[in-house]
């Protein structure tokens, strides 16, 4: 498939990103179940088995996750499939993760397996040291690793739990930078949690404007009554580098159909959160201009990210029709 020019700033990641994307889907391609792979992914809300993610402070940047088989690949085989894809990217998986990963998963029941993460930023823009609002440049990718029902990190890996009830969905690694993610479905989402989440990751300070993005994702009034957070089945991530000795991101997140609605409330509501905070997406903004009442929902992920007390929006929309 092709990405738009228009989704970036630039023909040159556009490009870059379209040969990726034929490198990552070549087992989508090669499926003996051609007439469902396109349409059967657990990935999006239509089942198409590519992501399109768009960041604020992120410009020219694309970012997509992607399925790396059809859908006759079982689940299990999945990891050893993505570790190749990586590898043929440059951007190898050490061995050590990748096995401590695969017994992770091994002998235990698997819905999806695993997806490959990419991200193409500007060449030469350079790392501005931070992971959230800040183009790092160049390229990156990652694999995104589900964590069996009633299973747990691999031995020896830290795992940071916020508090409140949660379990462990999925880990993302990030060979360039040794940065490990870990997701988690959280039971409740209210004021206090979301406090604490942040203060993990050193963002207390953030809390009303994370609080004022998710109710107007939602649709509410950002400067309302105090009160409870929009109703939705949260999630959360703490992103972790080793070097940097402790969380350096956390983020909140909510499937946009249950926080927002529908594909129009979604893109108003994210236009509200881009109107008030003066940010841009020019890139979602082209995809989605005019294509708002597909019977088949684009919208997936809506998430807030923080880290130092700066925050950033994300937005996942399947990839169909994006070429």
């Amino acid at each position: 498939m092709d990405v738009h020019p228009g989704v970036t700033t630039g023909a040159p990641v556009a490009d870059r990103a379209a040969a990726s994307l034929e490198t990552v889907l070549a087992g989508v391609r090669g499926s003996r179940l051609p007439e469902v792979a396109w349409r059967s992914s657990r990935l999006t809300a239509d089942g198409f088995p590519v992501e399109l993610t768009f960041v604020t402070g992120e410009p020219g940047s694309v970012r997509y996750a992607a399925e790396v088989a059809g859908p006759e690949t079982p689940g299990a085989d999945r990891l050893g499939i993505a570790a190749a894809v990586l590898d043929r990217l440059g951007h190898p998986l050490p061995p050590a993760v990748a096995g401590a990963l695969g017994r992770m998963q091994a002998d235990r029941p698997l819905r999806w397996g695993a997806w490959v993460g990419v991200r193409h930023g500007p060449a030469g823009a350079g790392d501005t040291g931070g992971d959230t609002g800040g183009d790092t440049g160049g390229d990156s990718a990652k694999v995104y690793v589900e964590v069996p029902p009633g299973g747990g990190a691999p031995p020896g890996w830290v795992a940071p739990r916020p508090g409140g009830p949660l379990r462990l969905r999925m880990i993302g690694y990030e060979p360039d930078r040794h940065r490990v993610e870990y997701y988690y479905r959280l039971w409740r989402l209210d004021v206090p949690v979301l406090a604490e989440l942040l203060r993990l990751g050193g963002s207390r300070a953030a809390l009303g404007d994370v609080v004022a993005v998710l109710r107007l994702l939602a649709g509410q009034p950002a400067d309302g009554p105090p009160g409870p957070l929009p109703a939705a089945r949260f999630g959360c991530s703490v992103a972790l580098r080793p070097a940097a000795g402790g969380p350096v991101e956390v983020a909140v997140f909510a499937a946009a159909p249950d926080l927002a609605g529908d594909d129009r409330r979604t893109r108003a509501g994210v236009d509200a959160v881009l109107d008030r905070r003066g940010w841009d997406l020019p890139g979602y903004k082209l995809l989605t201009d005019g294509a708002v009442n597909r019977s088949a929902p684009r919208h997936g992920m809506l998430g807030v990210a923080a880290v130092g007390g700066r925050i950033a929006l994300s937005v996942g929309l399947s990839a169909s029709g994006a070429g």
